[in-house]
């Protein structure tokens, strides 16, 4: 389920711990909300949906 956190840090250019976040999103099909815009563009990028707060 999870581990795959440093992939996704280095594939869209974003910190370990907000990877942490977006690896939750995929995993579990869920929106992510967020004030980060580089994770809202990568989560975005990665087909999940954002609410950019």
């Amino acid at each position: 389920m999870f581990g795959g956190e440093a992939a996704l840090a280095v594939r869209y250019d974003v910190t370990p711990y907000d990877a942490a976040y977006l690896a939750v999103a995929l995993d579990y099909g869920r929106p992510l909300a967020t004030a980060v815009r580089d994770l809202a563009h990568a989560a975005h990028d990665a087909g999940v949906i954002v609410q950019y707060v």
